[in-house]
C-alpha cells in the first residue's frame, strides 16, 4: 500500500506516510538547489499532484506546511539569506538592483521583503547608490558600454549607450554619470574605489 492509498490505514500512520515522502522530496531538492520556501512550496505541491493525487487536500495542505516550516527551522531554508546571496551576486554580475527585484519575484520572493533585506545591505542612501553605480560600471565593463567602449563614441552611440543601460535597469542619473567618464582607465579607478567597500 502507498501512501495515497489510505484504505484499511490509520489516519495518524497515514499522515506519517506522506510526512516522510514530502520531507524526503524536500530534503533531496533542497540538496541540489538553493531554493525559496515559495519554490519548495511549488515543487513539493507538483509532486503531491503527481504522487499523491488521492490524498485528502486538506491534509496534504497542513503536511506541505510543516514540511516548509521544518526546513525553515532547520535553516535548510532561508529567504532573507537568498535574497542577500542573490544581491551581492547580482551586482558582481552588473545587474541593476531592479534587475534584482525581478528575478527574486520570479523566485516567489515579495517585492516588500527583497527591499527590505536589500536596504539592510546598504547603510545608507550614498551606499545603494555606490552599489548601484559599481554594477552599473561593471555592466558596462562586460558589454563595452560607455568609457569602455572599443570605439569612440559619437552623440547617437551616446545615446543608443545611455539606453543600454536603461534597459537593464539603472537610473537616468546613474547611467550618466557611468557615461561621463572619460576613458575605461577612470571608469576602472572609479569602480576600484567603491567595489571593494560595496562588494567585497
Amino acid at each position: 500500500m502507498t501512501a495515497d492509498q489510505p484504505n484499511n490505514s490509520a489516519p495518524g500512520t497515514y499522515a506519517e506516510q506522506i510526512k516522510k515522502r514530502l520531507t524526503n522530496k524536500a530534503l533531496h531538492y533542497l540538496g541540489r538547489y538553493a531554493s525559496t520556501s515559495n519554490r519548495l512550496e511549488t515543487i513539493l505541491r507538483k509532486f503531491a499532484q503527481r504522487k499523491l493525487d488521492r490524498a485528502d487536500p486538506a491534509l496534504l495542505n497542513q503536511i506541505v506546511r510543516e514540511v516548509i516550516e521544518s526546513c525553515i527551522r532547520l535553516g535548510y531554508i532561508d529567504d532573507e539569506a537568498f535574497i542577500r546571496s542573490q544581491f551581492r551576486q547580482g551586482l558582481r554580475s552588473g545587474f541593476s538592483q531592479r534587475r534584482i527585484l525581478l528575478k527574486l519575484g520570479r523566485r516567489g520572493i515579495s517585492r516588500d521583503l527583497a527591499e527590505a533585506v536589500m536596504d539592510e545591505q546598504t547603510s545608507s542612501a550614498a551606499d545603494k547608490k555606490d552599489s548601484e553605480l559599481a554594477a552599473a560600471l561593471i555592466y558596462a565593463r562586460k558589454k563595452s558600454v560607455g568609457p569602455y567602449s572599443r570605439a569612440k563614441l559619437n552623440p547617437e552611440d551616446n545615446q543608443r549607450h545611455l539606453a543600454r543601460l536603461a534597459r537593464n535597469g539603472f537610473a537616468f542619473d546613474v547611467a550618466k554619470q557611468v557615461m561621463a567618464l572619460p576613458s575605461a582607465d577612470a571608469a576602472d579607478e572609479l569602480l576600484d574605489k567603491i567595489y571593494p567597500h560595496q562588494l567585497g
